[in-house]
């Protein structure tokens, strides 16, 4: 069976540094602080993300 996956928990399992990339490739949330926010326990590695 499977569990319902919202957008929030999508985002709270990306890895920061991920999501900075991600966001900055698409020129969204420039004023946004990646780093100053707590990293969530995540199993994926971040390395080669951009």
């Amino acid at each position: 069976m499977t569990s319902h996956y919202s957008t929030r928990d999508f985002f709270r399992q990306m890895p920061n540094p991920r999501l900075e990339c991600c966001f900055s490739a698409g020129e969204l949330l420039q004023e946004f602080d990646f780093a100053a926010i707590q990293e969530t326990q995540s199993t994926s590695s971040s390395a080669g993300i951009c």
